[in-house]
């Protein structure tokens, strides 16, 4: 069967991302006879990314779950995928179908998930969609037809998506985020000490920030491979020093927000 799979990842670690792609191995083995080399990787990464990681660095991020990320007010008013996906995630797509929309959760057990016939949303995925809080994050996936790229071919392909839902201002750290960053790698320096780079993981820990900007609700989801770096920073999470400003929506109200701090490895 023709198959591209139309990505979108979460990196997790130096960055959270949701990468969107193509990968079609039967595009490029029809399209041969023409000299077109039709395989090709799109995706919206950062630089930092696209280069070959030092296997060395230790990474330290904090940020939504996953890069791509939508307003909850934008989706709150969704009524189709083609609300929520950019005119970029529509390139080439000629239509849609048994699309399904599923809660993000670290257990899968836990998630949640809607069906529909296409690209328009049915009351269920609606509401799915509208109960979800500001960090709480979701993924769309299904399948599509869409014109090849390098050559006049039609393909079955398959789409998924992950975004977060943000708030229309983010939490902000009082002493900005590069200090935040300074007071994490020098609490945990001798703690990482042990990492070794092929035992290290992708290491993620989720905390909100309430509406009078106090923490609340760290917990590991993700470990680094190594218990005592975990431990050391959950230990610095819940004891970092200065204070947070609180998110706040289109009405200029302050909400709760959940965000993620990425440690270890680069991963997804």
């Amino acid at each position: 069967m023709k198959q591209r799979i139309l990505l979108s990842c979460a990196l997790l670690g130096v960055l959270s991302l949701a990468a969107f792609g193509f990968i079609n191995k039967e595009e490029k083995k029809l399209c041969e006879d023409k000299q077109i080399d039709a395989s090709f990787q799109e995706s919206f990464v950062y630089d930092l990314f696209l280069n070959k990681k030092n296997d060395a660095e230790f990474v330290y991020k904090i940020d939504n779950r996953f890069f791509a990320s939508i307003a909850k007010e934008k989706l709150d008013k969704a009524q189709s995928i083609l609300d929520i996906f950019t005119p970029r995630h529509e390139r080439s797509t000629i239509s849609y179908y048994n699309i399904t929309i599923s809660t993000y959760h670290e257990n899968y057990e836990m998630q949640l998930k809607q069906k529909g016939e296409n690209e328009v949303l049915t009351d269920d995925q609606i509401q799915l969609l509208q109960s979800l809080d500001y960090g709480e994050s979701f993924y769309i996936t299904g399948s599509t037809k869409r014109k090849g790229e390098a050559c006049n071919v039609t393909f079955e392909d398959t789409v998924v998506l992950y975004l977060t839902v943000v708030p229309s201002k983010s939490a902000l750290y009082s002493a900005g985020d590069d200090d935040l960053i300074t007071y994490l790698k020098k609490g945990s320096k001798e703690a990482i000490a042990i990492a070794h780079k092929d035992q290290l993981q992708p290491g993620k820990i989720s905390f909100k920030i309430g509406k009078d900007g106090t923490l609340g609700e760290v917990k590991l989801t993700d470990s680094s491979g190594y218990d005592s770096i975990d431990e050391k920073m959950l230990e610095l999470i819940q004891e970092m020093p200065g204070s947070w400003q609180a998110a706040t929506n289109a009405k200029g109200e302050k909400v709760d927000q959940e965000l993620t701090f990425f440690f270890g490895e680069i991963g997804c």
